[in-house]
């Protein structure tokens, strides 16, 4: 199964960290926001990433690109750029990361849609590329399927949910379309 994060938005809210790169990359840790997306769905044995990139994607083009430079030791024979030799390794080895450019003015369904080859009309889970969250994704993947469902959203307890006013921390709303109508779940438990 793929997992897109979506990473192309403008990125509005955090201005003064976005203004020379995009929200994704904003570090958190030392590491950017979508490296810690990527961590949690590859603890889930999800690696294989589809990144719909637009606002200021060549800084998420160039991270990609200079990953194993930027992680392991190296000798380079200088006038042969294609004589590196890496001397250790990092744990994302083995991880797939396909970077689509899909335009800075994109809505989200676009994106999505530009993807589309990328996925090959298999499922897949889907993204923000700013929504580092706690989430046992096997069991929402179990969810998912035993209630039958194509789209589903999930939204943190911290944020607004459409359904309740008032949320506990820590918890998690489940939205979902089926036969046409929005569905509501509380996935509290979903953590159960």
């Amino acid at each position: 199964m793929k997992a897109v994060i979506l990473a192309g938005g403008l990125g509005t809210r955090l201005r003064e960290e976005t203004e020379f790169r995009p929200k994704p990359m904003v570090e958190v840790g030392g590491r950017p926001i979508l490296w810690h997306i990527m961590k949690l769905f590859a603890f889930y044995s999800v690696t294989d990433f589809v990144v719909p990139i637009g606002y200021r994607g060549d800084v998420i083009r160039d991270y990609f690109l200079n990953y194993e430079a930027r992680t392991n030791d190296f000798t380079i024979r200088l006038g042969h750029t294609h004589e590196i030799e890496y001397h250790t390794s990092h744990l994302e080895t083995g991880w797939s990361v396909t970077v689509v450019e899909t335009g800075a003015e994109t809505p989200t369904g676009g994106r999505v849609k530009r993807i589309a080859d990328h996925v090959q009309g298999q499922r897949f889970l889907a993204t923000y590329g700013d929504g580092v969250a706690d989430v046992d994704i096997d069991k929402l993947l179990a969810f998912h399927e035993r209630h039958g469902k194509l789209v589903g959203r999930l939204c943190s307890g911290d944020a607004p949910c459409p359904r309740h006013a008032q949320r506990r921390s820590g918890c998690y709303c489940w939205q979902y379309f089926h036969s046409g109508q929005l569905h509501h779940q509380d996935s509290c438990k979903l953590r159960n």
